[in-house]
C-alpha cells in the first residue's frame, strides 16, 4: 500500500512540474527551439531577461479596493502562440495563471516598460501587475 501511495505521489509531483514547466522550457516554448538556440549563442542576456520576466514580471493579486476603480479592465486577455493569435477569457486566464500552466510570455498587453502596469481581470476579483523592465532587470542574477 505504501508503494502505491508513493507511486501516486511521484506521479502527481511530476504532472505538476511538467504543467508549470521550468523557465527555460517556457522560454523555448515562446521562442521556438531554433530561435532559442540562436539567441542563446548570440544574445544570452535576452534569455536571462526572459527567464527573469517569467519568474518576476507578472503578479496576480486579489487586492481590489477603491483605488482600483481607475484601472483598465480586461474582459479578455490577448494571447499569442506562434501563428495562433487569440484571446483568453478572464476566468481562463486566472485559472491558468493560478495553476501555473500559463506561459505569460505569450500575453500581448500594451504596457509601459518603464513602470509597473495594473489591469483588473474582468469580474474575477483579481488584478494583474506587469512589472517594469527595470524591476525585471534588477532580478537577474
Amino acid at each position: 500500500m505504501k508503494f502505491l501511495q508513493s507511486l501516486i505521489l511521484v506521479f502527481a509531483v511530476s504532472v505538476c512540474f511538467s504543467q508549470a514547466g521550468s523557465p527555460n522550457s517556457r522560454v523555448v516554448d515562446f521562442l521556438g527551439s531554433e530561435k532559442y538556440q540562436e539567441t542563446l549563442s548570440s544574445n544570452p542576456g535576452l534569455i536571462k531577461y526572459l527567464e527573469a520576466k517569467l519568474q518576476f514580471g507578472f503578479e496576480l493579486t486579489d487586492k481590489i479596493n477603491e483605488k482600483s476603480t481607475g484601472l483598465k479592465t480586461l474582459a479578455d486577455i490577448p494571447y499569442s502562440e506562434f501563428s495562433k493569435d487569440g484571446i483568453l477569457s478572464s476566468v481562463d486566464f486566472v485559472n491558468s495563471f493560478l495553476a501555473g500552466s500559463l506561459n505569460v510570455l505569450h500575453i500581448q498587453l500594451p504596457a509601459d516598460p518603464n513602470a509597473d502596469n495594473y489591469y483588473v481581470i474582468g469580474s474575477t476579483g483579481y488584478i494583474l501587475v506587469v512589472k517594469s523592465n527595470s524591476y525585471i532587470n534588477s532580478q537577474i542574477k
